[in-house]
């Protein structure tokens, strides 16, 4: 069972109960700043946590930061792919980040989005 709990000063706290919501938290780690993403592996030896700093961590099962990744803009959403090998992950400002999950998060590739157009210009005919 993953718990978050927001603390003063915008810090969140990642905590993993071990059997039942009874239980004693088993860990817990804090972020940089606030977590908008968390995303669990299928065989539950990571959690994956994505900040409004624009990093993305990795936690092992006991509770330690095993690697982070640094993205363009905050954080916004993460998916573990079912085999637990593959994460995506997606920013505020357009950021796509593939990664392979090993001990570390393996960067594979990038992409990076065009910002929207905020106006079209008139003048072209």
């Amino acid at each position: 069972m993953l718990v978050i709990r927001d603390q003063l000063l915008g810090v969140l706290l990642l905590a993993l109960a071990i059997s039942t919501a009874s239980a004693p938290l088993a860990w817990t780690y804090a972020t940089e700043n606030y977590s908008w993403a968390v995303a669990v592996s299928s065989d539950g030896r990571y959690v994956i946590a994505g900040g409004s700093d624009g990093y993305v961590y990795m936690i092992s099962a006991s509770g330690q930061e095993t690697d982070k990744q640094k993205l363009k803009g905050a954080v916004s959403a993460l998916s573990i792919s079912g085999s637990t090998r593959d994460l995506i992950a997606g920013s505020t400002s357009g950021h796509v980040l593939h990664c392979l999950i090993t001990d570390r998060l393996q960067m594979l590739s990038s992409l990076e989005t065009h910002p929207p157009a905020d106006h079209v210009d008139s003048s072209f005919r």
